[in-house]
C-alpha cells in the first residue's frame, strides 16, 4: 500500500500541524488542497495561508478555486471536485490508496496501524469508521457518540474510482466523501478505529459558522449560535448543531492548545523578535533562531502560550561580547544574567520593556567534532553543518536566520518532533525533552 493522505483545507489550519502529526509517520504523502474563498464566495482572513501550509510536514500543495458564480456548481460540488482534485494528484504520484482528512480529524497511530494491516489483508475497495466528537475544548467529548461515520482509507484506481452522492453507499456519511467502487467494504468497529473530530475546537468559530452551508441553506441566526457557543461553560446545554447531546471531560490527547486565540503579547513578541533579529544582523552578530521559538514559528506558526522565553543562539567564536552586550543595552535591553561554565560564557538573559518573555541566549562554540555549550545540567552539542547552514526562512511577513529545520529538530527533539509535546514551560522544563544532551558533562 502506498498511502497518501489529501488534506481539505479553508479555515481551522491552525489545527493542521496537530492533525498531520497525528498521522504524517504512517503515511506515505500529505498532499494539501487549499482554497482562499469559501463555497459560499467568502474570502479567507489569512491571505497568507500557502506560506503557513507550506512551512509544514507537507509534500504537494494545490489550489483549489470554487466556482461560486456557477449556478450549476453547489458548496456539495465543490467540495466533492476539490477532494477528487487531491485524489487525483495522489494517482499521479504513483499511490495505491488515499484518505480524505479536514484539518480537525485525526487518529491514534496504533489504531490507524492496525487498520491499514486489516485493509491490506482483506483487499478492501473502501472502509470507513466512527468518531468522537469534541465541543469547545479538546477535553469535552460529545456523548452519546454519534452514529455517523467517516470514509476511511479508499483504494485509487485512475478511471475507477469515482466520486459522487452514492445513495447506496454502506454507511451514512459525508456526501463530498463517498465513492465507488465499495463492493469489498470494511466497517471498523469502535473498538478498532475512531477518527477524532475537534470540529467545534478553532481559532476562528464565526468563520466557520459564516461558511457553514447547513447553516445557510437553514437561514440560522448565525450571529446568535456564535454568541451561544462563545458564552458556554461545561454543564450548559450543548449548543448547535449538537442539541440534545451531553459531554464528558475526557484526556487531551493530542496536547491541542485550549485556545488558538492570537494575543497582543504574541504580537508584541513576533514584532520584538523581528526588530532584534535585524538589529543584531546589522550589528554583525552572528545568530540564529533556536529552541521553542524556532520550533513554535516553523511548525504551529505561532509561540508557545506557556513558553517563557525567546531563544536565540550566539556563536561565541565570532562574538565580542561586551559589544555585544552595550549593543543589546543600546536596543533597550537590561542584562538580568550572564552565566559562566568551565571558563566559557554560555548564556546572556535580557529583559525588554515591550514582552514579558525573557530573551534567552544560549551561545556556542566550535569543537573538534560539533558546536558544544554547558547548561544547568550538562553539555549540549549540534553537528558542525546545524551552524556553517544557518539560512534565511520565511515566517509571517519576514526571514530569521536559522538552522536546517528537520536536521535541528530531530537532534533537538528527536524524530517525533513534529508531534506537540507540553512541557512545563518554566526555566529547565524543557531539559527532558532534550536529546542534544549529555547529562553531568
Amino acid at each position: 500500500m502506498k498511502l497518501a493522505a489529501v488534506y481539505n483545507v479553508f479555515d481551522a489550519e491552525e489545527l493542521l500541524p496537530y492533525s498531520i502529526s497525528s498521522i504524517r509517520n504512517v503515511v506515505d504523502t500529505v498532499i494539501v488542497v487549499y482554497q482562499t474563498t469559501s463555497n459560499l464566495g467568502r474570502p479567507h482572513p489569512n491571505p497568507n495561508i500557502k506560506d503557513f501550509i507550506e512551512t509544514l510536514p507537507v509534500d504537494h500543495v494545490l489550489e483549489y478555486e470554487p466556482k461560486v458564480n456557477d449556478n450549476s456548481m453547489t458548496p456539495e460540488k465543490n467540495e466533492r471536485l476539490k477532494r477528487a482534485l487531491g485524489a487525483r494528484l495522489a494517482g499521479d504520484l504513483g499511490c495505491t490508496h488515499f484518505l480524505l482528512m479536514d484539518c480537525d480529524e485525526f487518529y491514534e497511530e496504533s489504531s490507524f496501524i492496525k487498520a491499514k494491516q486489516k485493509i491490506i489483508e482483506l483487499d478492501c475497495d473502501a472502509t470507513a469508521c466512527q468518531m468522537n466528537t469534541y465541543y469547545k475544548s479538546p477535553k469535552f467529548k460529545l456523548v452519546p457518540e454519534e452514529k455517523y461515520f467517516v470514509p476511511f482509507i479508499t483504494k485509487l484506481k485512475k478511471g475507477v474510482t469515482k466520486f459522487a452522492n452514492f445513495h447506496d453507499y454502506p454507511v451514512v456519511a459525508d456526501p463530498t466523501r463517498k465513492t465507488s467502487p465499495f463492493d469489498n467494504f470494511y466497517q471498523f468497529s469502535r473498538d478498532e478505529l475512531i477518527m477524532h473530530h475537534y470540529t467545534m475546537i478553532r481559532k476562528d468559530m464565526m468563520l466557520k459558522f459564516a461558511n457553514h452551508t447547513t447553516l445557510s441553506r437553514q437561514h440560522l441566526d448565525v450571529r446568535k449560535i456564535y454568541n451561544e457557543f462563545v458564552d458556554f461553560k461545561f454543564g450548559d446545554p450543548v449548543g448547535h448543531p449538537f442539541q440534545g447531546y451531553n459531554l464528558e471531560i475526557v484526556d487531551n490527547i493530542f496536547n491541542i492548545p485550549e485556545t488558538f486565540e492570537e494575543t497582543k503579547e504574541d504580537c508584541d513578541t513576533f514584532d520584538l523578535v523581528k526588530r532584534l533579529s535585524d538589529f543584531l544582523d546589522k550589528e554583525g552578530f552572528d545568530h540564529w533562531l533556536s529552541s521553542g521559538t524556532f520550533l513554535s514559528l516553523y511548525r504551529e506558526n505561532r509561540f508557545f502560550p506557556w513558553d517563557i522565553d525567546i531563544d536565540i543562539d550566539l556563536n561565541g567564536d565570532t562574538t565580542d561580547f561586551e559589544s555585544f552586550v552595550s549593543s543589546m543595552k543600546s536596543f533597550g535591553c537590561d542584562l538580568i544574567k550572564k552565566v559562566v561554565k568551565k571558563g566559557k560564557t554560555v548564556q546572556f538573559l535580557f529583559k525588554h520593556p515591550d514582552v514579558s518573555r525573557i530573551i534567552d541566549f544560549y551561545v556556542w562554540y566550535e569543537g573538534e567534532s560539533n558546536y558544544y555549550s554547558y547548561c544547568d545540567v550538562g553539555t549540549l552539542y549540534y553537528d558542525k553543518t546545524l551552524v556553517t547552514e544557518v539560512s534565511r526562512l520565511g515566517f509571517r511577513d519576514t526571514t530569521f536566520p536559522c538552522p536546517p529545520p528537520e536536521e535541528y529538530f530531530t537532534l533537538r527533539y528527536g524524530s517525533d518532533w513534529r508531534i506537540p509535546k507540553r512541557v512545563s514551560g518554566l526555566p529547565g522544563g524543557g531539559w527532558d525533552i532534550t536529546k542534544n544532551l549529555v547529562r553531568g558533562q
